[in-house]
This record gives structure tokens, C-alpha cells and sequence, in this order.
């Protein structure tokens, strides 16, 4: 039974990684694919800044170069800039 939650934690994080990469396909721009995805995961601000962090620290999204708490800053979620790493990928492909 202690599997359970992280499985669910785990399935929910591969819905969040597929909207990103389905937004990403479409050829938007990274910095317009994060108030989509809120949009249709209907996330708050603060949810959204927890679902990056964990798919960062994963290793599902790419965040080199990028100051990500400039982005965990109120207001600022919005213009993340997602981009699906090749581990985020591999995933989705399982």
C-alpha cells in the first residue's frame, strides 16, 4: 500500500509532463506553454510552481540556464519557460 501514493503522485506528474509536451509539439513558444497547461490542468499560481519544481527535480524538464526562483516568484509562473528534456520523453514513451 505504500507504493500507492507515489504512484498516483507519479501518474499525475506524467498527465502535467504530456499536456507540456503535447503544447511543446504544437510549436509554441516555451514561455506560452506554461499558462496553457494551467489553464487546461486547472492549476493555481502556488500548484503550478510545486508541479515544475517536481518534474525538475525528476529530471523531466529542463531548467539549466534558466533561474527558476526568479519564476517561483508570485506572479511569475506564468512566463516559465517549458521545455520537455529527454528524460521527460523516454518517460512519456513507457
Amino acid at each position: 500500500m505504500s507504493g500507492e501514493p507515489l504512484d498516483l503522485e507519479t501518474r499525475r506528474l506524467k498527465k502535467a509532463l504530456a499536456v507540456f509536451y503535447k503544447l511543446q509539439k504544437r510549436n509554441y513558444p516555451a514561455e506560452e506553454i506554461m499558462p496553457r497547461a494551467m489553464e487546461e490542468l486547472k492549476l493555481s499560481e502556488e500548484e503550478a510552481v510545486q508541479l515544475i519544481r517536481d518534474l525538475i527535480a525528476r529530471g523531466w524538464l529542463v531548467s539549466r540556464g534558466i533561474l527558476t526562483r526568479y519564476f517561483f516568484q508570485p506572479g511569475k509562473i506564468y512566463n516559465f519557460p517549458v521545455i520537455v528534456a529527454a528524460a521527460g520523453l523516454e518517460t512519456l514513451q513507457e
